[in-house]
């Protein structure tokens, strides 16, 4: 499909998201690599981004790495020089952080303002117990109204912000975050694979694998595992005794990592996580706060792998779509997710994701966006 050449785009992505080792640099590595196919396209971004071969489209990278970055009135002028170098249409930021600077360049190029919303950062702050959520709030909900397009990761998301921050819903959509399986993936490839992961593990054929995974430096993540190893693992035992649960992540507290249960495998950082979410019989996401679309459920979906997750931790992810390859349980629901997770071991339905590729493909939420600005020209 030929670039639509009257929509050019110049995104400031505020970090660093190469190498994308995590969801939220998969979220803005994928969607730039399919969205400049659909539109021109060039990327600001910190001078730490490295070269990668997702990035088929020119990089500047003007700023740096300290807070200050996102202060610092220099960066107006130092983004003008490259909206005006590429005569952009529009100008996009990740996030609403540094929405003031994006719009600045309205008022001197006369681009439109695009935000790319990955969650309502607000309430993502409220919920982690942050006493200036209230002033983001504020801020959040001004950028949101000045920009000419705003799009959110949710639905829930873009209710929110259209019923508490008066954003007008003609100007906002979904685009949502995607997933990109390996070439090679088949139904072969995923049983590979789960021989390779219970070799890793010193897991025997017979066991079934249940995988949690995340950062756990964010509390929503941390407070999910300790719900998870405190009261459903202790619950699930009791039900069956053939499985082991492997957490991978950064910063699993000590006094996960360190327990002694037959059970429970603490891997820490794994290098390549898609091979975990492909091995594992059932995708656990016990996280019931945190805003935003859950990547790692995504993800492990988009491997043909069963999950069971909170109402919460599920949003963005549409029932229609999924049928029951996913199961959702009602929030602090410990007893109805252990049940959930008995079932899912015994759930042998015929995979048939063709609802669910073409929902969170990456080719048709670009091709969304783009035609979404074209719309709005």
């Amino acid at each position: 499909m030929a670039v639509n050449e009257s929509i050019r785009v110049v995104s400031v992505a505020p970090y660093q998201f190469l190498p994308a080792r995590f969801g939220g640099h998969r979220a803005i590595t994928f969607f730039y690599r399919y969205f400049s196919r659909e539109v021109v396209f060039s990327c600001v971004s910190v001078r730490d981004n490295e070269s990668d071969v997702f990035a088929e489209y020119p990089q500047y990278k003007i700023l740096g790495k300290s807070f200050f970055r996102y202060i610092n009135i220099l960066n107006v002028f130092k983004i003008g020089k490259v909206v005006k170098h590429n005569a952009a249409t529009h100008i996009m930021t990740e996030h609403p952080y540094m929405g003031w600077l994006v719009l600045f360049q309205r008022l001197f190029y006369k681009t439109k303002v695009v935000i790319r919303s990955h969650n309502i950062e607000a309430q993502r702050f409220k919920t982690m117990g942050k006493w200036w959520w209230r002033i983001l709030a504020w801020y959040e909900g001004i950028i949101y109204r000045k920009a000419d397009a705003v799009f959110f990761i949710t639905e829930n998301d873009r209710q929110y912000a259209i019923d508490k921050y008066g954003v007008e819903s003609y100007k906002s959509t979904v685009v949502t975050y995607g997933f990109q399986t390996p070439q090679s993936f088949s139904p072969e490839w995923k049983a590979k694979t789960a021989s390779l992961i219970r070799k890793e593990n010193n897991i025997a054929e017979g066991k079934k694998i249940l995988l949690f995974n995340g950062d756990f430096g964010y509390k929503p993540n941390a407070r999910a595992l300790k719900v998870l190893v405190r009261e459903i693992l202790p619950q699930l035992e009791k039900n069956i005794d053939d499985f082991v649960l492997i957490v991978c992540g950064k910063s699993i507290p000590k006094e996960v990592s360190q327990l002694e249960n037959k059970h429970l495998i603490t891997k820490g950082f794994v290098d390549d996580i898609g091979a975990y979410f492909a091995g594992a019989d059932v995708f656990l996401n016990p996280i019931v706060d945190g805003g935003g679309i859950k990547t790692k459920l995504v993800e492990a979906l988009s491997y043909q792998t069963l999950a069971v997750s909170f109402d919460s931790g599920a949003i963005g992810i549409p029932k229609k779509v999924i049928s029951d390859k996913l199961i959702y349980v009602a929030d602090d629901d410990n007893e109805g997710f252990v049940n959930a997770i008995v079932q899912q071991l015994n759930n042998h339905s015929e995979w048939n994701n063709e609802k669910f590729t073409e929902y969170f493909k990456w080719e048709n939420i670009a091709k969304h966006a783009a035609e979404f600005l074209n719309d709005e020209l």
